[in-house]
């Protein structure tokens, strides 16, 4: 799941499955670890988060 930032209100969530293209670049940003289960987060500028998802 990504959460983005758009303006000073307004937020996006997006949910990507495990094997799409996207989560497996985002995974890289994931490098904090929460909880026991394996569960990663992290922070990326929105610049960067929209370069690693856009579809080529």
């Amino acid at each position: 799941m990504a959460l983005t930032r758009l303006s000073e209100r307004d937020y996006e969530m997006r949910i990507f499955s495990k094997d799409s293209i996207e989560y497996c670049k985002l995974l890289k940003y994931a490098i904090n670890f929460i909880g026991h289960q394996g569960k990663q987060y992290g922070y990326i500028d929105n610049k960067t988060f929209f370069s690693s998802i856009e579809k080529k």
